[in-house]
């Protein structure tokens, strides 16, 4: 799929703002069909149900890992609960005991909805992460968009912060005003993800690199920063807390019900 798009911003030469206008066709290739399916992945991030319920039609992974989870923890607090109940009832009954029973049955459910969340989040992420995958055309032309702005700016300064450098960039600016024709969840989604990325902190790390170079070249270095950055952080995203949470949960509540209500 390709879209045309012209830019307007301003850049900075032997220390004068100058303004340009820059129009290219962006190919999003077949990441993912179109726009509007793009689109849809993004209001999907807007209700939780409709993503967990929903996110297999646009192979989304963790959909069964979600109901899987939920599935191993509502199971392990529900027999916990039952022993606890059985330990009421063969002890003695009391109030004070009753009460300790309430308590498993609390930390049963508090624990399986945190369990849920994290599950939940792992989807998010994902989902996000196809957003990313689906937006790498967009970022490449957007890293252009920086290097054109900030190799002027640079020249001739001796100190640049992350924040002054971030607020000239303005991404944000950039892409809602630049690409009026896309979908506004994916401006958001775009904008929010390039919001995490030190961007800045890139450029000034390799500063003369940017300035020595050719720009096309160091549109390209910030771009491969940008995505190793992305891909590092999307790798990390699991379920093996899975593995210390449900025995935690289990040792956490069985000791409770002995030394509380036995």
């Amino acid at each position: 799929m390709k879209e045309k798009f012209t830019i307007y911003g301003s850049s900075y030469s032997n220390g004068e703002e100058k303004e340009f206008e820059k129009e290219f066709e962006i190919d999003f290739g077949d990441s993912l069909e179109n726009f509007g399916e793009t689109d849809n992945l993004l209001s999907l991030l807007e209700n939780p149900l409709s993503l967990i319920l929903g996110g297999g039609n646009v192979k989304i992974k963790g959909r069964k890992r979600f109901a899987l989870i939920i599935t191993f923890f509502a199971l392990t607090n529900t027999t916990l609960f039952g022993y606890s109940l059985y330990r009421l009832v063969t002890t003695g009954f009391t109030g004070e005991k009753l009460f300790y029973v309430f308590i498993v049955l609390c930390f049963g459910i508090g624990l399986t909805i945190n369990a849920g969340y994290w599950a939940y989040l792992f989807i998010r992420t994902e989902t996000m992460k196809l957003v990313y995958e689906s937006s790498k055309p967009l970022v490449e032309r957007l890293c252009e968009i920086a290097v054109e702005k900030v190799t002027g700016f640079l020249k001739g300064k001796s100190k640049v912060g992350n924040k002054e450098l971030t607020n000239f960039i303005d991404f944000a600016k950039e892409i809602n005003e630049g690409f009026k024709s896309m979908p506004y969840f994916l401006r958001l989604a775009i904008i929010y993800m390039l919001k995490k990325i030190p961007i800045a902190k890139f450029i000034l790390e390799r500063k003369n690199d940017f300035l020595s170079k050719d720009k096309q070249i160091g549109a390209t270095l910030l771009f491969q920063q940008i995505d190793k950055f992305a891909l590092k952080k999307f790798e990390k995203n699991n379920t093996y807390w899975v593995f210390w949470l449900w025995p935690l949960n289990v040792i956490w509540m069985l000791l409770f019900i002995i030394f509380m209500i036995d």
